[in-house]
């Protein structure tokens, strides 16, 4: 559980590094929920606080993740430094230090630096989501992180012989 008060420094907050296989998709986050005791991927149901707040670093000519949406999680981006471009739905918007924008549930979103671009994001905490990736079709379930591509008849298996 999340004690309070709870004064943390943001310089003793170490980055921890996610990058792809190829490097395509490469950021640097400080998660501060973390830093302040809340478990990872925990909500106010296992003691953490209902939304996640990071600090991010996207390096220059790099993308944050593939193009993704979520169908129950809010997310709110503010820039801090840099530029690139969010891309949002179908429009490419380009983006500088001091502009913010929110992404609701179902829209698919991603962001590309073309200098090095610093942000902070913060999410609600749900239990359950599931993500969409537009380009390639594929679903995820988190937090079990579970990929799929096959749709199948909400049925299919459920009536056996007894």
């Amino acid at each position: 559980m999340i004690q309070n008060p709870n004064i943390k420094s943001f310089s003793g907050i170490e980055p921890v590094l996610r990058a792809s296989p190829q490097g395509k998709f490469q950021i640097h986050r400080r998660n501060f929920s973390e830093a302040l005791g809340a478990v990872k991927n925990s909500g106010p149901w296992n003691g953490g606080p209902p939304f996640d707040v990071e600090h991010v670093t996207l390096p220059a000519g790099k993308c944050n993740f593939p193009f993704h949406s979520h169908q129950a999680v809010w997310e709110f981006y503010w820039i801090l430094s840099g530029e690139g471009f969010a891309r949002i739905d179908d429009a490419r918007h380009a983006i500088q230090s001091g502009d913010f924008f929110i992404c609701p549930p179902g829209c698919p979103h991603q962001m590309e630096a073309t200098t090095d671009l610093t942000y902070v994001v913060v999410a609600n905490n749900t239990q359950a989501d599931i993500g969409y990736y537009p380009d390639s079709k594929k679903w995820i379930t988190i937090p079990d992180r579970t990929c799929f591509r096959e749709s199948i008849d909400y049925y299919d298996g459920e009536e056996r012989p007894s």
